[in-house]
């Protein structure tokens, strides 16, 4: 049984919106929960306006611009599907939960220099990160791969995601989905770096 595909049927079928938001703030909460940990001055109210905002809007923007895909993908058998898209796609922000928590374990015991104490400055990380790019040790290179790995599996992911809510509306065919799954993509994507782009100047 697929878990990613289950959850993703589950919040299309019984449109849980309140657990669509849990998935959605999930990422962000990790990174709070992180900053506190370790004593990290942040700017909360430049991250709220900055990230959680645009990230907020793309979710809603990107499920409306799908709506209307499937819509003309689909035909009929798309009306009335706007609020289980809502509430399926945030079933990507859980993978990428995970998966940011999975490389933020493995970055603790690979780099523990940027652990040692609470608040490093900037120039402290500066120099921790020069001394680590200067003189990398196999550890650093596992860390990378494992990065890179872990990112193409988060990104797989959504298209993934993409694919079965369009197979839960109609199976129209291998070639159609994948279509409709690629041109869904680059919207959504063009739509988070356009808001990414407007907020960051604010």
């Amino acid at each position: 049984m697929n878990p990613v595909g289950n959850l993703v049927k589950s919040q299309f079928e019984n449109k849980n919106m309140g657990v669509a938001a849990i998935f959605f703030l999930l990422p962000f909460i990790m990174q709070f929960f992180f900053w506190f940990v370790f004593g990290v001055q942040a700017d909360f109210a430049g991250f709220f306006v900055r990230t959680v905002i645009p990230a907020l809007l793309t979710w809603v923007i990107s499920a409306i611009a799908f709506y209307i895909l499937l819509l003309g993908f689909k035909g009929k058998s798309a009306r009335g599907t706007f609020s289980p898209v809502l509430c399926a796609l945030p079933v990507f922000n859980l993978v990428y939960f995970f998966g940011f928590l999975v490389m933020s374990v493995i970055f603790f015991f690979a780099v523990p220099q940027f652990f040692q104490k609470r608040g490093l400055s900037v120039q402290e990380v500066s120099s921790i990160s020069y001394s680590i790019a200067s003189n990398p040790q196999l550890i650093h290179w596992l860390l990378l791969i494992m990065g890179i790995l872990v990112g193409l599996g988060v990104i797989a992911s959504y298209f993934y995601i993409a694919a079965k809510i369009g197979k839960l509306v109609a199976d129209t065919g291998a070639f159609s989905n994948a279509v409709l799954v690629v041109v869904f993509a680059a919207i959504s994507f063009i739509i988070f770096s356009i808001l990414t782009i407007a907020f960051a100047a604010i």
